[in-house]
């Protein structure tokens, strides 16, 4: 009987989470702390317990739509400014440092200072702008540039 491709990814799929989980916890043992890595167990432990704390799910829900919230912002404002950058040839040039300067500084360092500079409500909007924002930018001035114009 021959497995599927499926059935045989599944089984490799299966095969490395082990691995990890395995991992994982020698890297556990190792450490000897459970402050500094604990164990697969007491993480699972941990999550569970924090789901079922009441209002869990209620703030995981509005930090979500908070980040769906910057995303929009992100959205409107990387689809009108590549716009105008993908029409107006000038425009791009003027926006491209923006962008690069928000694509190559780390998240982390974003998370931080946003963290120090904003109230707890606006940093997932925040960083919902700024780490969506120049992909579309960019994606949407690279469409336009690629129109085929003879067509």
């Amino acid at each position: 009987m021959m497995i599927s491709m499926q059935n045989k990814n599944i089984y490799i799929t299966i095969i490395s989470v082990a691995v990890l989980l395995a991992v994982w916890e020698a890297a556990s043992l190792a450490a000897g702390s459970s402050q500094l890595l604990p164990d697969p167990f007491s993480t699972l432990k941990a999550t569970v317990s924090l789901f079922c704390r009441k209002g869990f799910l209620s703030i995981v829900g509005t930090t979500i739509l908070r980040g769906l919230a910057g995303f929009a912002i992100a959205a409107a404002a990387g689809i009108l400014l590549g716009i105008a950058g993908g029409m107006k040839k000038g425009l791009d040039p003027f926006f491209k440092p923006w962008v690069v300067v928000i694509r190559s500084t780390p998240v982390v360092a974003i998370v931080l200072l946003a963290i120090i500079w904003l109230d707890e409500n606006s940093v997932p909007v925040f960083i919902g702008i700024l780490t969506m924002f120049p992909i579309i930018y960019l994606n949407i001035v690279k469409g336009i540039r690629s129109v085929d114009l003879k067509t």
